[in-house]
């Protein structure tokens, strides 16, 4: 990778920050994960043409080891404007999981923790308007909606 390809990595991630250390007021604490996995992260597989559309992206992500439920990682990227999109590494085996097209989020990122399996996602139909959370359950394989929730600010 040149020079130029890692300034344009760094800076494209800056526009993603990770809110490892979130909201203090959504229930993380009550979805606790066994163990966190401490090891050498395994090299992703890209068994899937998507997957392999964004390898770039996953692969940089996987290098810096779980910071999601214990033992996954989380890559991101854009998908236009106020869109992002992601995939969940499990940091063991290199498994990549792709959520539905439904788990989506702003450009803030979703919220999450390494000792939780919970996920948070905020957005809004509309810039400006009222924002609406949705509470993410990781059951190592797939997300479950746990709630809706209306915010009443926008961020």
């Amino acid at each position: 990778m040149t020079k130029w390809m890692k300034l344009a990595v760094v800076c494209g991630l800056a526009l993603f920050p990770v809110h490892s250390g979130g909201e203090e007021s959504y229930p993380f604490e009550k979805y606790p994960v066994a163990s966190i996995f401490r090891e050498k992260s395994a090299v992703p597989v890209l068994d899937s043409r998507k997957a392999r559309l964004y390898r770039t992206t996953i692969r940089e992500a996987a290098k810096s080891g779980p910071d999601f439920a214990g033992y996954y990682t989380i890559a991101m990227w854009g998908c236009g404007s106020e869109c992002t999109h992601f995939v969940v590494i499990d940091a063991r085996t290199g498994k990549i999981y792709f959520p539905p097209d439904d788990v989506s989020f702003s450009l803030a990122g979703p919220i999450y923790h390494l000792s939780s399996t919970l996920l948070v996602t905020e957005k809004g139909a509309d810039p400006g308007g009222p924002l609406e959370a949705h509470l993410l359950n990781w059951n190592g394989s797939k997300f479950v909606l746990l709630k809706k929730v209306q915010l009443h600010h926008s961020k």
